[in-house]
């Protein structure tokens, strides 16, 4: 009976196991078909069909007790206020540069759902920051640290 049950218990492991590796591979493709074609304007449209508004966004890394990671930041800056610093070209290369590295990240899908579910819009001082799951060493490949 022993060995039975040892055999069941290795069986049901290995069965969790490969759910779990399919689960995975299953979000890595989900991920690659949202990345497929993700460029600057499409940025732009999640802006715009989220807040209304063209707001700048930034990558930042930061380092918080020993852990480097980087965050998506949506500036409270946007493209229609006057005072606005960028020309639209340097606007959208901004947002070109940001969807390229996203795409390279692999954190599109997470900028897309997180955008969706945010519930504060960027104010003056106060970016809203979506935190990218990004292994430390493509930090500090992407990053000068």
């Amino acid at each position: 009976m022993r060995e039975d049950s040892s055999g069941d218990e290795v069986s049901a492991a290995f069965t969790r196991e490969l759910q779990a590796r399919q689960e995975a591979s299953s979000s890595h493709a989900l991920e690659a078909v949202e990345a497929r074609g993700f460029d600057g304007r499409q940025l732009l449209a999640i802006l715009q069909d989220k807040f209304g508004r063209s707001y700048d966004v930034c990558l930042v890394q930061r380092q918080v007790v020993g852990k480097m990671f980087i965050a998506f930041n949506i500036m409270w800056k946007y493209r229609e206020q006057r005072s606005f610093g960028m020309t639209e070209q340097e606007y959208m290369d901004r947002l070109e540069n940001a969807a390229a590295a996203l795409r390279a990240w692999g954190a599109v899908k997470t900028v897309k759902d997180q955008v969706a579910a945010v519930k504060q819009r960027p104010r003056v001082g106060k970016a809203v920051s979506i935190i990218l799951d990004v292994d430390e060493q493509t930090v500090r490949d992407w990053f000068a640290t």
